[in-house]
Formats: C-alpha cells, sequence, structure tokens
C-alpha cells in the first residue's frame, strides 16, 4: 500500500483575512496613484507635437481652405477680393496663416469668396469651404 503524499496547501487557512489584504492594498494604491496622476496633470500639460485634436483650430473655415488651395497650386503669390477684403478677420488670418506667401496686386493667385463671380481674364482652380481660388492671366 502506498501512500500519497498530501498537496500542499498554498493558501492559509484564514482565506478572508489574505483576500481583505490583497482588497485593501489594491484599493489603497489605486487612490495614491490616481491622486499622484492628478496633480501631475495639473502642473505639467502635456503637448504632443503635431497633434492637433488638443488644440481649437485658431483659423477660420475659410481661411484655412484657402490657404490649403494655395500650397496645393503652389502659389508663392497671391491677391485678394474685394469680398474676402472686406472681411478684416478672415484676410488678417489668411495673411499670417499663409506666411511666407507673399500678398500682392499683380500676383496671378485670387483668393474669393466662393459667392463671387470670377473677374474677367480668371479661371477658377478650386473651391472648398465657401472660399474659391482663381488663376488669372
Amino acid at each position: 500500500m502506498s501512500r500519497e503524499p498530501k498537496a500542499r496547501r498554498l493558501m492559509p487557512a484564514n482565506n478572508w483575512l489574505v483576500l481583505l489584504v490583497v482588497v485593501a492594498s489594491f484599493w489603497l494604491f489605486s487612490a495614491v496613484v490616481t491622486n499622484f496622476l492628478e496633480r501631475c496633470q495639473a502642473v505639467v500639460a502635456v503637448v504632443v507635437p503635431g497633434d492637433t485634436a488638443a488644440q481649437p483650430d485658431p483659423l477660420p473655415r475659410g481661411a484655412r481652405a484657402a490657404i490649403e488651395m494655395l500650397h496645393a497650386a503652389a502659389a508663392d503669390r497671391y491677391r485678394f477680393s474685394a469680398g474676402v477684403a472686406a472681411d478684416g478677420a478672415m484676410m488678417q488670418r489668411l495673411v499670417e496663416g499663409a506666411y511666407p506667401l507673399v500678398v500682392a496686386d499683380e500676383a496671378r493667385y485670387l483668393v474669393r469668396l466662393e459667392g463671387e463671380p470670377s473677374p474677367v481674364g480668371c479661371d477658377a482652380l478650386a473651391r472648398r469651404k465657401g472660399v474659391a481660388l482663381d488663376l488669372c492671366r
């Protein structure tokens, strides 16, 4: 007759006490970590370069579209229509956002509002979000 060895106990006899200690330790640890992370977040604002999701877009919708169209057309100089020039805020933001492109009266590229007609001698290149880009001869 062979005797089988007794199975070793992995947990002590008072399992409820061990479970209570583990749960309390986890709760305390998570409270400390959460408090630490909240303090770090209040002190340091982490901004990832190129992450525009966390930052509001400072440019008006039409200005952003006009800048994108000017870059796509590889323009180095541009001018405004009367409608764009009348909207001082959009014109200012367009000049700032399109830098280093130059604003010049003799430029071949014309940024106009989409509702404005193309001047004589100008052909529409692109239209987006309320603005249009014309190439003039």
